[in-house]
């Protein structure tokens, strides 16, 4: 099984070698290496040459510099479009590659023929390589197959932990963008696209290394729990939901009850905007539509104290 590594790059000078320096050290290579830069205005395009020109040999390398900057999502699918092979890696700039990641990937997709999505398990790091968080994506099994109903209720599948088989992923990549269906994420839809046709596969081994620069997209160490912070989180997964309802509408099969998952979403914002107990109370019957049932008895819990705040201030 052939591999391809698709990079996106933008302004990526002080954490781009070493990421680099992972993927070149790994105990099996990848077969090629796409590297798709948004439009850099530091010194990333002179490192990327070099890096090219010392391990060219090695690994095929595709360079593409944009001079218009098309944003993350088409930068993505643009480098996937252009890769030969079939197993297909994602890989963020400002990360690092465990030594066995694409070794032990392709090993996985070879034990699990019906495998079309991989997503691993991060831990992330500061700039010196100590680990700030473990087990990231609170994965608890070696390999374990996601259902669509479970996996539209979670948001962040980082794509630099993602593997896929390009031959099922990308057409449907491709006729979503000529449909002009909007895409909030390319790495949530790839996954999707693995749940939906049943082979989307999740482990709790960590072949990534995410670092924590203060810059990264989507990525913050603090917990946050306001009924603010909880609305904003909801208003995500109305975007997704979204999608999904419009995709269901485009191909006209509805192999998800999405309607019940945005009703939720909406009886969420609703009461917690409000800061009311009955109509939290009778959300109850669409708690499986939950992220987890955790989050209806969560959303109570903030309810109720940010009551009291507001008591204790009248």
């Amino acid at each position: 099984m052939k591999t391809s590594v698709v990079m996106a790059t933008y302004n990526g000078e002080k954490f781009l070698n070493k990421q680099l320096d992972s993927i070149a050290s790994q105990s099996v290579l990848p077969d090629e290496l796409v590297i798709v830069d948004d439009g850099s205005k530091d010194s990333t395009r002179q490192l990327l040459s070099d890096f090219a020109e010392k391990f060219g040999h090695d690994i095929s390398i595709i360079l593409v510099f944009r001079e218009k900057n098309l944003g993350y999502i088409k930068n993505f699918i643009d480098g996937i479009a252009r890769t030969k092979n079939e197993l297909i890696f994602l890989c963020d700039q400002d990360d690092i590659w465990h030594v066995d990641k694409i070794k032990d990937t392709v090993q996985l997709f070879k034990e699990n023929s019906d495998m079309i999505v991989l997503h691993t398990n991060t831990d992330i790091i500061d700039h010196n390589g100590n680990t700030l968080r473990k087990n990231v994506q609170d994965y608890h099994k070696r390999i374990e197959k996601i259902k669509l109903s479970k996996y539209v209720k979670k948001v962040n599948y980082p794509g630099m932990a993602m593997a896929f088989r390009k031959s099922v992923v990308y057409p449907e990549l491709e006729w979503l963008l000529d449909k002009v269906v909007s895409l909030p994420t390319h790495d949530w839809i790839i996954g999707f696209i693995g749940a939906k046709s049943n082979g989307f596969y999740v482990s709790e081994e960590v072949y990534t290394y995410r670092r924590f620069t203060g810059q990264n997209v989507a990525l913050s160490l603090e917990k946050r729990d306001s009924i603010l912070d909880r609305v904003s989180g909801i208003e995500v997964y109305e975007g997704l939901f979204q999608f999904v309802f419009d995709y269901q509408k485009a191909t006209q099969k509805n192999f998800l009850p999405i309607e019940k998952y945005q009703k939720t979403a909406k009886n969420r914002k609703k009461y917690l905007t409000a800061k009311s107990v009955m109509l939290w109370s009778k959300s109850f019957p669409l708690i499986r539509y939950y992220p987890k049932y955790g989050s209806y008895f969560r959303d109570i819990l903030e309810i109720i104290k940010e009551r009291r705040i507001n008591d204790q201030k009248n």
